[in-house]
């Protein structure tokens, strides 16, 4: 069963996450692959923790991974921001910039690392019940 969750968990992240690269046409702060990893890890966390219902495939309810993995790349793409972004302020501009560039990668790390670890103690969890 736990095979076979991941399997749907992949499948339908990838294609959300395809299909998000295709409709945004830029990048943003966190390249493909980290946002796949992001979303898959999403997809599979609300996929086991949603109350199973809709169709069934290979004995697996697909439809909350599906709602799971949409609703949680929506919110993802809320967080993520433009590669091009940049803070302007008048006053020693060039070194306002670089503080507040790095500010944004300490926010994005923090953000990603705090959110990988809920999300696999969670899938944990939820496997361990």
């Amino acid at each position: 069963m736990l095979f076979i969750e991941f399997l749907f968990a992949l499948v339908i992240s990838f294609l959300i996450t395809a299909i998000f690269a295709i409709i945004l046409r830029r990048r943003g702060a966190w390249p493909f692959l980290i946002l796949f990893f992001i979303i898959l890890l999403g997809t599979w966390a609300g996929g086991v923790w949603i109350t199973p219902t809709g169709p069934t495939i290979l004995n697996v309810y697909w439809l909350p991974f599906l709602i799971a993995g949409l609703v949680f790349a929506l919110l993802l793409t809320l967080v993520i921001l433009p590669q091009n972004y940049r803070i302007k302020i008048m006053k020693p501009r060039r070194l306002v910039e670089i503080k507040e560039d790095n500010q944004i990668e300490l926010v994005l790390g923090s953000i990603f690392w705090v959110l990988i670890l809920i999300l696999i103690v969670s899938i944990f969890i939820r496997y361990l019940i």
